[in-house]
């Protein structure tokens, strides 16, 4: 798994494909991890078709897909596919046993604020504090970042003092949006503020 892995990260797809089916012809079947790692290096590449047919071959052979597994999908039906498809994967995800966690919400929200959703991605941030999870700094940036791309200034600050409020720290990356769209807009007052 480890060189596949080193293959997939150099973008050599093709050998790394290679050596999970030499795997399979020398008797060794391919696991959770070795499809993870396959799946996610097709996603980072662009392929979302191998992605799919490999997701798709490891249920052909049994192998039960874990959370991270899910969550490789998900990341790549928002970034290259059909975000209907990554949406509609929450239920196959719980019959699998894997209720959602703060990571696999924070990638939905992500997904929802990309797709410019934001009524949907607070709707979500709210599920997921009924849920009894607690948001985290990625959760808010990624909503604070999407109403900043919007050009909605003042509820991304909003959603910034909503955060505080919450006891939770500004990352680096919530300060860099907030400052660098306050600069871009001209604001540069409110840019300083942070």
């Amino acid at each position: 798994n480890t060189l596949m892995d080193g293959l997939c990260r150099s973008g050599d797809l093709a050998v790394a494909r290679q050596l999970k089916n030499e795997m399979t012809n020398q008797g060794t079947c391919p696991d959770v991890f070795t499809y993870t790692i396959l799946v996610n290096g097709s996603c980072k590449a662009g392929n979302l078709s191998m992605a799919k047919e490999l997701f798709d071959e490891m249920l052909h052979r049994g192998v039960k897909p874990d959370r991270f597994a899910y969550n490789t999908r998900i990341v790549g039906e928002l970034t290259l596919g059909d975000p209907s498809k990554a949406f509609s994967m929450q239920e196959e995800i719980l019959a699998g046993g894997f209720p959602p966690d703060l990571f696999t919400y924070n990638i939905f929200v992500n997904g929802i604020c990309k797709l410019g959703n934001l009524d949907e991605a607070y709707t979500l941030l709210q599920k997921i504090v009924r849920d009894g999870i607690v948001p985290d700094h990625i959760t808010y940036t990624s909503i604070i970042h999407a109403h900043l791309e919007s050009g909605q200034l003042m509820k991304a600050r909003e959603v910034f003092y909503e955060m505080l409020s919450k006891g939770l720290s500004p990352s680096v990356i919530t300060y860099t949006v907030l400052i660098h769209a306050h600069a871009a807009k001209g604001r540069l007052e409110l840019a300083y503020m942070y």
